[in-house]
């Protein structure tokens, strides 16, 4: 999962990118709709990662995912992403491409589940 500010700070949307950070152990603390998500990962291999994710006052979940495509200066990335949790099962397909900009990226993808409605800001 990644922060996607929209429109300002106070407007912020979690959602998965194709992005598969190559980092052995990565921690993240995200505060979504009056919710604090803590997420922990591990990359095992290059383009493969695993993790587990808190929900406080919510689920908890086991996550992976594994790039499929590597984005380079022609075509985005691709990333296939899965979580199980307490609250069900939710699968999903992920692009993101550098849109310019190098800080601008968008991103948009399907999937079951929390995604069954996209994975793209609604």
């Amino acid at each position: 999962m990644a922060p996607l500010a929209l429109g300002g700070a106070d407007r912020v949307l979690l959602m998965p990118t194709a992005d598969v950070s190559g980092t052995p152990l990565e921690l993240e603390y995200s505060y979504y709709r009056g919710q604090s998500i803590v997420d922990l990962t591990a990359g095992l291999y290059p383009g493969f990662k695993v993790g587990i994710r808190q929900e406080f006052n919510g689920s908890f979940s086991a996550t992976a995912k594994v790039a499929v495509l590597t984005e380079d200066a022609k075509r985005p990335g691709l990333a296939l992403g899965g979580e199980l949790s307490t609250a069900g099962q939710h699968v999903y397909a992920v692009f993101s491409k550098q849109l310019g900009r190098p800080d601008l990226r968008g991103h948009a993808g399907l999937g079951t589940g929390r995604y069954s409605r996209g994975v793209w800001p609604v």
